[in-house]
């Protein structure tokens, strides 16, 4: 949580960006897709087979609910927001049995190669009390 904090007080310091990047299409990374579709103020992300997220990009809150592959529910309440030309999310997910953890995401276009990247801090399921920090990058589809 405090990490989560630090990095949204570091990244809120940026300046906002006029035009935002074109997020939209299809991204293709090393094993899995993500469909992103930007309209107005509203992000939604489908990552390969999962349920898709949609997020209010006004830093009020968004409510989703997903299930796992083995049927559970997670009940996900998300802050989203642009910060210059990245989306910054942070999460809190519930699982049915009432615990619950906070994580966040960034998803930007590098400069450099257009990719879309997404970088994730997320509670580590495979035990322990540490955090997973992933960083992937995707290139987007043809025709997407």
């Amino acid at each position: 949580m405090l990490f989560a904090i630090a990095l949204t007080a570091v990244l809120v310091q940026q300046p906002q960006a006029a035009n935002r990047p074109p997020l939209t299409g299809t991204w293709v990374g090393e094993t899995e897709r993500l469909q992103v579709t930007l309209k107005g103020d509203s992000l939604t992300l489908t990552q390969g087979s999962q349920d898709p997220m949609t997020y209010r990009l006004d830093g009020s809150v968004s409510r989703n609910t997903t299930k796992t592959a083995a049927g559970t529910q997670w009940k996900h309440e998300s802050v989203a927001r642009w910060v210059g030309n990245a989306v910054l999310i942070v999460t809190k997910t519930t699982r049915e049995t009432g615990a619950s953890w906070e994580w966040l995401a960034v998803y930007s276009i590098d400069q450099e190669s257009g990719g879309l990247t997404a970088l994730t801090v997320d509670y580590s399921h495979e035990g322990g009390d540490g955090m997973l920090t992933r960083s992937r990058i995707y290139r987007r589809a043809s025709g997407g």
